[in-house]
Order: structure tokens, then C-alpha cells, then sequence
């Protein structure tokens, strides 16, 4: 379907180019070159790190460790399923946040409610382990 649509796109002929110019096929890599290394390049890219990280986390690794560390399989559905109830109440309520207290503030919140929750999830795993290890060998005993 995206190969039909190009296809209908009418291409430039030399007559119609703006510039008296021709661009090499180099001139749109370079472009994007100095772009990538420009300064609000540079802003973006820790906002795409975090957004990944987060990503990952929270669909991979944090599902991946409540498998390991509850014996029972409820637990990994009931954590996939608030997961995503998360995900979309916390858009919902950022979004109507934005218009009262703004951009920078949601901004600001959401960077402390992340770190926060990051924060409190290794917590409470590091805590649980040695619960669950002692659990183990109790029941390895018997």
C-alpha cells in the first residue's frame, strides 16, 4: 500500500526545483547528519533514553521478575493487567493535569512519580528475596 501511494506522488523534474542548484544524493544524509548533533537533538535524546528504559522495564523486566519471584502465575496476570490500566489512567490524568498546572509541572511530576515507583519496586524486590529464599530452603527441609 506505501509502495502505491509513492508511486502516485508526482515526482520534480528539473524545471520545477526551487533552487538553480542540484542537490547531491549526499546533501539530505548531511542534513540529517548536522541535525542529529544539533543541540535540541541532544535535549531529545535523554527524553527518548528514559522512554525506552521505561518502556523496558516495565513491560519486560518487572513482568520477568514476578514470575520468578511468586511461586503462583495469578500474580504475573493481575501485574500485566494493572499495568496497562496504569498506563492508560496515567495518560488520561496527565493530560487533563497539563491544562492546570503545566507543560513543566506534568513534567516535573511525572519525573518524580517515576523515580519514585523505580525506586520503591527494587525495594520492595530486594526486601521480598531473602522472605522467599528462607521460604525455599523451608520447604527444600521437609
Amino acid at each position: 500500500m506505501g509502495l502505491f501511494s509513492f508511486m502516485l506522488l508526482k515526482s520534480n523534474t528539473p524545471d520545477e526545483c526551487d533552487t538553480a542548484e542540484e542537490q547531491s544524493a549526499w546533501q539530505p544524509i548531511k542534513d540529517g547528519m548536522r541535525f542529529a548533533i544539533s543541540g535540541n537533538m541532544g535535549l531529545l535524546y535523554g527524553a527518548f533514553i528514559f522512554t525506552g528504559l521505561s518502556l523496558n522495564f516495565w513491560s519486560s523486566v518487572y513482568i520477568v521478575i514476578i514470575g520468578n519471584v511468586f511461586p503462583k502465575r495469578n500474580y504475573l496476570a493481575l501485574a500485566g493487567i494493572c499495568i496497562g490500566v496504569g498506563q492508560v489512567s496515567s495518560g488520561f490524568i496527565w493530560s487533563v493535569l497539563t491544562y492546570k498546572i503545566g507543560r513543566k509541572g506534568v513534567l516535573i511530576c511525572t519525573t518524580l512519580v517515576s523515580c519514585t515507583a523505580f525506586t520503591l519496586v527494587y525495594l520492595a524486590f530486594l526486601l521480598m528475596l531473602p522472605l522467599l529464599w528462607r521460604q525455599e530452603l523451608k520447604e527444600s527441609r521437609l
